[in-house]
């Protein structure tokens, strides 16, 4: 009786083996996968990641865990763009074909939105606050070379900054990013008063 038992269990474990490898097999879909990051290779938690596509009846959404990492699964072969949104950050956007089971791994750098504005202006408002923190009381060229470097940046990759002019009242100051934001997508036409 044991070894009709043993036959069994063998059997059984046999048939799911192949069970599992011929379920396998039909899988038809992908999935998307990847880690968010911002422009200095931090990871980027709260991110929302769209997935639209022919292939699939409604944009599908996803919001990026703590470790920047995303997933969305069973998609269709097929060709998806992706859109990746953060407050504060570029949008960026991504088109992909994505092949029957393929596991798709696609990394995204979000840069950041930035105000651009003089060092004299800069200076200027931040004495106008009272006293000046260590990184504010430095010596003029180390402000000229920080802005430099913040605009070599923003020329080098256009699509991970947006230069936005800092000048001005804050009302204007205000007018001109909810412009840059509307520009890219980020909202939705409004006014700013």
């Amino acid at each position: 009786m044991p070894k009709a038992s043993s036959r069994g269990r063998a059997f059984f474990l046999f048939a799911l083996l192949i069970l599992t490898t011929s379920l396998h097999a039909q899988r038809t879909t992908g999935d998307l996968q990847g880690v968010v990051r911002d422009a200095s290779g931090g990871v980027l938690p709260g991110v929302t990641v769209s997935v639209s596509g022919p292939n699939i009846p409604r944009a599908q959404t996803t919001v990026t865990s703590e470790t920047g990492s995303y997933r969305i699964g069973n998609l269709p072969p097929g060709t998806y763009n992706l859109s990746f949104e953060l407050t504060g950050f570029n949008r960026q956007h991504r088109s992909v074909a994505l092949a029957p089971t393929q596991d798709y791994q696609l990394d995204i750098a979000l840069g950041v939105a930035g105000l651009d504005v003089s060092v004299d202006v800069g200076l200027a408002r931040a004495s106008s606050r009272g006293s000046l923190d260590r990184l504010e009381s430095e010596v003029r060229e180390f402000h000229d070379r920080v802005r430099a470097g913040y605009l070599e940046m923003a020329r080098a990759e256009p699509e991970r900054w947006v230069r936005v002019d800092g000048e001005g009242s804050t009302e204007a100051v205000a007018q001109r990013v909810a412009a840059a934001a509307e520009e890219r997508g980020l909202i939705g036409k409004h006014a700013v008063s």
